[in-house]
């Protein structure tokens, strides 16, 4: 709720649960907002989990029957009030378990921008919990007029639908932004669909969501038509039964940009470019790997445009020729988890290629923390790692015979939390020296993988050891 503003010279205390609308120009009064007013906005303050619908959708005051305001109630408000441009802050946390479908947001009464804001995908849930089978969120507005809809800082889970199993998005130019899509399902867009619309996906992990259909993406982008364009920057999409991203239905003038993110570990293809048109999708800085059918796949007549220093762990579907593209390698990513930031990522481990060469990117990661130096590629940015000799140094071995005991270093992260285990040290033996040849195991440089903290590794005299 926003704060009280001076009106006629007294000052009114905003209700609890109520929404205040203010004029979109700058200045002028405040007070409760009771009725449909051109040019204003308003802000609707959710403050309960529980799931009870507004007592008067569009009053302008979201209250449910036991005081407060819902979500559900909140949207109600929304949709009816008739002001353009509406905020709904949700400041409760914990896990909204909805009993049946939400309303469909559209702007039949006049909306043309909404903001759906949670306080942090790791404080707040909106999860279907029953009533049947639905979508978490759905925007389909009217046919003459676009409507604006973002939606932030929230995790959204378990919504099923036959297209766009957490959202569902049609004619409404689309944010996620900071969001947690988690096992969800749907034939196709498993998480997200977004059809005749722009859509921008920034710091956003879509994990163990699953597709109905073989063909099914966790993303879906359709043009349908339309030139639009698809934005997914500093995100995450791991671990989903199907393909990453798809990309069709597409007419001339359509784009879409990957730009530092982490597609890995999903049960098809990283990126799917289908269907004619000319569309260009364009790959920066991004991270493809583990994933089941290969990283990239391009039919029709569409073209998948390498902007450098991408990385992938096969050939690239042979996309990936441009400055500082590395491919057939392992990027060295840690399993998904709660690595800092309020989404969970894939950490660069140890000896990842991946590590200081990012190309030009944004200047924070998906968590937030800031990219030093030579960025990283995908959408994590390591702190970077320190090594000190935890034993084997000053030992002494008579020609011919071995150190008794290996080359062991420790490995810590420059940052609290980062995993080191699984990343791997290279063992590198020196030049020659008086009295013999200091050798390694195995070939000259040996890399050995980290557990423990640490990695060893025997060396001897003459090739000995």
């Amino acid at each position: 709720v926003l704060p009280p503003h001076r009106r006629a010279g007294r000052r009114r205390r905003p209700r609890r649960g109520s929404a205040r609308v203010r004029p979109g120009g700058g200045g002028g009064g405040g007070g409760s907002g009771t009725g449909k007013a051109t040019g204003y906005w308003a802000v609707h303050q959710v403050d309960r989990l529980t799931d009870e619908p507004d007592l008067t959708p569009g009053d302008g005051l979201c209250q449910v029957a036991g005081g407060g305001c819902t979500l559900r109630a909140a949207l109600q408000e929304a949709i009816a009030l008739g002001v353009p441009s509406q905020t709904i802050e949700i400041v409760a946390t914990g896990t909204i378990e909805l009993t049946s479908v939400l309303p469909t947001i559209n702007n039949i009464n006049g909306l043309t921008r909404l903001v759906l804001a949670g306080p942090g995908a790791d404080r707040l849930t909106v999860r279907r919990q029953s009533g049947g089978s639905y979508r978490i969120f759905e925007s389909a507005p009217d046919l003459l007029a676009v409507l604006d809809l973002e939606i932030r800082g929230m995790t959204i889970a378990n919504g099923s639908s036959s297209s766009g199993g957490a959202v569902y998005n049609l004619l409404s130019n689309l944010t996620l932004r900071d969001c947690h899509l988690t096992g969800n399902s749907a034939a196709d867009g498993a998480a997200v669909y977004v059809g005749l619309a722009n859509a921008s996906l920034v710091g956003c992990t879509f994990s163990a969501n699953t597709n109905t259909s073989p063909s099914g993406a966790t993303v879906a982008f359709d043009t349908l038509g339309v030139a639009t364009t698809l934005t997914i920057e500093n995100s995450t999409i791991s671990g989903n039964s199907r393909h990453g991203v798809r990309v069709g239905l597409a007419v001339a003038g359509s784009g879409a940009t990957i730009r530092s993110a982490t597609i890995a570990g999903n049960g098809g293809q990283g990126v799917v470019l289908g269907g004619n048109g000319g569309m260009v999708v364009s790959l920066t800085s991004t991270i493809l790997a583990g994933n089941t059918g290969g990283s990239l796949a391009v039919t029709g007549t569409n073209t998948i445009v390498s902007a450098g220093y991408n990385l992938a762990d096969d050939g690239g579907g042979g996309q990936l020729t441009a400055t500082g593209d590395q491919t057939t390698i392992d990027p060295r990513l840690a399993v998904l988890g709660m690595y800092g930031g309020a989404t969970p990522t894939r950490a660069l481990l140890p000896g990842s290629p991946a590590l200081d060469v990012g190309g030009t990117v944004a200047p924070q990661d998906q968590r937030g923390r800031a990219r030093v130096g030579a960025p990283d590629a995908g959408a994590y940015e390591s702190a970077g790692f320190t090594l000190a000799v935890a034993g084997g140094a000053d030992q002494v071995a008579a020609l011919g015979t071995a150190f008794p005991q290996p080359l062991t270093v420790s490995v810590s992260p420059l940052s609290a939390g980062e995993p080191v285990d699984g990343g791997r040290v290279l063992f590198v033996a020196p030049d020659p020296g008086a009295g013999g040849v200091a050798t390694l195991t195995g070939p000259v440089s040996t890399a050995v993988q980290v557990g423990g903290g640490g990695a060893a590794h025997l060396a001897g005299w003459n090739g000995l050891a």
